[in-house]
């Protein structure tokens, strides 16, 4: 078989769900993808599936989808909040610690990543979380390190530096001003915007971040009102916030984005 090899595989854990992306080589842009064939959906549900009697693990919609037409009481749901809160989940009689599933979890990702995009090699792998702590970073690089890759290969970093890498390695006229980027999910919205200063030797990139879950909730995207009212917020808050500021490109990330309603 041909060798592939690619420059880095990104692992995102975000509340209730995760994301994976690759970059083919130094300098290009980062692609996200989906775990599933056929769908092309980039949001992962933290769940996991024990198939009876095989030992045999789903993670994400497979997983969903078995517990509907199988067992559910097989399936362990938000993984992430199961490592967090150290807590345990029972499964045909046997404990299984949220450390333990959050590996398998992480485990089944990186398999079909490398089922999908057909890779032989990846240089560095990249796991993503909002606040990661000492038990997720040995949990990552433990996992990481039996399959093969050296520790100086595994890096755990926070949204903000990854957000801050992925402005920097597009084309520069996405950052000549200000960059802002909106994430919405389940629990909070938040608003980050970078600005550069110039300094002798190069530029320092600083990130300023507003908590916006005040002003919209992921609850009030429930209903067409709650929608309507989310989108007149958003717009007044872009209308006043922007005339501080030049802004070169917005992202819009989180489930909380999914749903066209912010016209």
């Amino acid at each position: 078989m041909e060798e592939k090899i690619i420059r880095s595989l990104g692992i995102d854990l975000s509340p209730g769900f995760a994301s994976i992306s690759y970059m083919e080589e130094k300098g290009s842009v980062p692609v996200s993808m989906s775990i599933c064939v056929d769908d092309e959906k980039y949001m992962i549900p933290m769940l996991l599936y024990k198939k009876e009697n095989t030992g045999e693990w789903l993670a994400g919609d497979e997983a969903g989808f078995a517990a509907e037409n199988g067992r559910p009481e097989n399936l362990a749901d938000r993984i992430d909040l199961l490592f967090q809160q150290q807590e345990v989940k029972y499964i045909e009689g046997k404990e299984y610690s949220g450390e333990t599933l959050l590996q398998e979890y992480i485990r089944i990702l990186f398999r079909k990543a490398r089922e999908r995009i057909g890779f032989t090699t990846v240089n560095h792998i990249i796991v993503t979380s909002d606040s990661p702590d000492i038990r997720l970073k040995h949990l990552v690089s433990g996992l990481f390190q039996t399959l093969g890759f050296a520790k100086e290969k595994i890096h755990v970093k926070t949204h903000t530096e990854t957000y801050v890498s992925y402005v920097l390695c597009n084309k520069r006229e996405i950052w000549a001003n200000d960059v802002t980027l909106f994430q919405m999910d389940e629990n909070e919205f938040i608003c980050q915007n970078i600005t550069k200063r110039r300094v002798k030797n190069g530029l320092v990139i600083f990130v300023e971040e507003e908590n916006l879950t005040g002003r919209i909730s992921y609850n009030m995207l429930k209903t067409k009102s709650g929608r309507e009212q989310a989108d007149d917020i958003l717009l007044s808050y872009l209308q006043e916030d922007y005339k501080t500021h030049i802004v070169s490109c917005v992202f819009f990330t989180g489930i909380g984005f999914y749903d066209n309603w912010y016209r």
